[in-house]
């Protein structure tokens, strides 16, 4: 009798255990959507609207042509010494060198990922070039010869440029162009052997022209980006009258001289 009893309790102990499994397979997944669930955290949402600063370092390659231009009744009266001093006046200086400043701008990001913005950037440039050329003289006067020395400087360069771009993201791919302006110091000697007498002119003055160029940007945080960029600069022309030095005002020289700079350099801003 008392064996039976004990399966009969047994019995009523699994078929419970069954009833609770069963149960349990039921009800659960009701109730743990009634659990509360702790939100996933999400980031910010970068965006490229905003103002920003920074630094830029590269390279840079120079470039000057600079031309003779003589003008006026040289002093012996004889025109064919004006082709040998063009010639000797004219020429190519070239330079490539460190560049490096600052920069500072503003954003605005549309709705189609389109950006709108403006930079302005001060570098120095340390560029400063010289040469000496030696040409034929006076015709008239054989073993004579004609002496050049010219020299161009520029210190330091400053850009102001509009951006247009598309992001993709912390990507931005842009197009960048607008106003260049530097000093610029240019000057210009020649010596005449068959009279021992020398003209020149030099001249310095704030350069004004165009650069245009591009590059590419990503925001490695919220705050910070890197970018690289190419741009390149005419700063226009410069001019320089060179008197002849033994007094006759009626012949004198134009020089004139053109800057050219491509630039590749890398960047890193500070947005906020």
């Amino acid at each position: 009798m008392g064996i039976a009893k004990f399966r009969h309790l047994g019995g009523v102990a699994m078929r419970s255990l069954l009833l609770g499994t069963v149960l349990l397979a039921i009800a659960g997944p009701a109730v743990a959507a009634d659990m509360p669930v702790k939100a996933p955290r999400l980031e910010p949402i970068f965006s490229w609207t905003g103002c920003y600063f920074g630094a830029t370092g590269g390279g840079y390659q120079a470039k000057s042509d600079f031309t003779g231009l003589p003008t006026g009744a040289f002093p012996t009266g004889e025109p064919t010494i004006i082709p040998n001093l063009s010639a000797v006046s004219s020429g190519t200086l070239k330079k490539s060198g460190f560049i490096g400043g600052g920069e500072a701008g503003c954003n605005v990001l549309n709705d189609n990922h389109v950006l709108l913005g403006f930079e302005i950037d001060a570098s120095d440039l340390s560029f400063s070039q010289a040469s000496v050329a030696t040409g034929p003289g006076d015709p008239l006067a054989p073993g004579t010869t004609l002496t050049s020395t010219q020299s161009v400087t520029a210190n330091w360069l400053t850009t102001f440029r509009a951006r247009i771009g598309v992001t993709n993201d912390r990507w931005l791919f842009y197009t960048t162009g607008g106003i260049a302006v530097a000093n610029v110091t240019f000057s210009q000697s020649v010596f005449f052997s068959a009279s021992g007498a020398t003209m020149a002119g030099s001249n310095t003055a704030f350069a004004v022209g165009w650069t245009a160029g591009g590059g590419i940007e990503y925001a490695v945080t919220n705050n910070w980006s890197v970018k690289g960029e190419y741009l390149y600069a005419d700063l226009g022309s410069q001019s320089v009258n060179e008197l002849f030095l033994v007094g006759f005002p009626t012949f004198m020289q134009l020089a004139r001289n053109d800057v050219k700079l491509s630039i590749a350099r890398l960047g890193v801003n500070f947005r906020w």
